[in-house]
């Protein structure tokens, strides 16, 4: 973790403490991780043209371009969250600060248009969407997870779209657009500089008692959930991870609420309980 160094996050008006869970990564690049990531970024050009039609090389360099330029900036920034959208359902939101977003989004249309035949994709719609300049684009997989069906309420989409700088993606059902829209009117509702964000780069939240709210799987221990439901109180059921530069290298610290002590103290009396039968 030597020489790693934060910068300011263009998403700091998204940063979250009451979502299930938010992960941000603002991170400046030496001379060693921008090389590294320019390799990946050349990998991932030759396995999408590997993969795909001939006919569309020419997006995918496009594509290749875009972030080959983000790379030359020094500053990876982007930000995934879950976000609830109704009793029981979340949604997935996701963005990343791109150069030539517009370039990027008219190249990504274009590879879009041709790969609905592909092998396990069910079906793929062109400009379902647009808000604030930003054109989404909807792909619908052949088949869903069980996991997936629980945590979106149903068969998941796919909505993919660029525009002013910034690379957006989400995955859920109906209302997910409108967390998309509610997300980017945020960012340009927030003039940059105005909030005293950290420089960290990487900060987590997660939060417990909302993923409680979701089905439980078929095969999920009872006794777990109601340990967890009768140790957590809202506002108090938060874990929050940040990684910080110092003079060696860098520091991952994790701040626990206090509701992750009375769930360990619960458990512990429920073992303790165990072996006394």
């Amino acid at each position: 973790m030597k020489n790693i160094g934060g910068r300011k996050s263009i998403f700091e008006p998204l940063h979250s403490d009451t979502n299930p869970l938010t992960m941000s990564v603002s991170w400046k690049m030496d001379r060693r991780e921008k090389e590294a990531a320019t390799g990946l970024v050349n990998g991932l050009e030759l396995a999408m043209k590997e993969q795909l039609p001939e006919a569309i090389a020419d997006p995918v360099g496009r594509i290749a371009d875009s972030l080959r330029a983000t790379v030359e900036q020094e500053h990876f920034n982007g930000v995934f969250q879950f976000v609830p959208v109704d009793k029981g359902e979340f949604a997935l939101i996701g963005a990343l600060k791109l150069v030539g977003s517009q370039t990027f989004g008219t190249a990504l249309r274009q590879i879009l248009d041709t790969v609905g035949e592909l092998d396990g994709i069910d079906s793929v719609e062109l400009d379902v969407h647009e808000h604030q300049n930003v054109a989404f684009h909807r792909l619908v997989a052949d088949n869903a997870r069980d996991e997936d069906l629980r945590m979106y309420g149903g068969h998941p989409s796919v909505f993919m779209g660029s525009g002013n700088g910034v690379f957006w993606f989400g995955v859920g059902g109906d209302k997910l657009l409108d967390e998309l829209d509610f997300a980017i009117d945020l960012m340009l509702e927030t003039p940059p500089g105005t909030l005293s964000g950290s420089t960290a780069p990487f900060q987590a939240v997660f939060r417990l008692l909302p993923w409680m709210t979701l089905p439980p799987p078929e095969n999920e221990n009872v006794d777990g959930r109601e340990i967890a439901m009768e140790a957590m109180e809202p506002g108090n059921d938060a874990v929050r991870v940040d990684v910080r530069p110092t003079e060696t290298g860098g520091r991952v610290r994790m701040q626990f609420d206090e509701g992750f002590v009375r769930l360990l103290g619960l458990v512990l009396a429920q073992l303790y309980d165990q072996t006394q039968l």
